[in-house]
């Protein structure tokens, strides 16, 4: 898989796993989310969709379960070194 940049004020990438149907964002933030169930042909609508982030906000955020994998490390709790 690769992911692919899209022209989005707040999407950064996506990709898309075909046989377990997952769509893969990774938002301009750092965040990263997979949806569970996106076809292909979903999937393919938003690629050749004129704003696709906008197809998404509409056919997908709210509809498919969505799963945070991870946060941008600024958001993340600091680690200790140790020497």
């Amino acid at each position: 898989m690769a992911q692919r940049e899209i022209k989005s004020s707040f999407i950064h990438s996506v990709d898309h796993d075909e046989p377990s149907k997952t769509l893969i964002v990774v938002f301009k933030k750092g965040d990263l989310y997979t949806y569970d169930g996106v076809s292909a042909e979903l999937f393919d609508q938003m690629m050749n969709h004129e704003r696709p982030s906008a197809f998404f906000l509409a056919n997908i955020r709210d509809v498919f379960t969505a799963t945070k994998i991870r946060v941008p490390a600024a958001a993340a709790p600091a680690q200790q070194l140790t020497a």
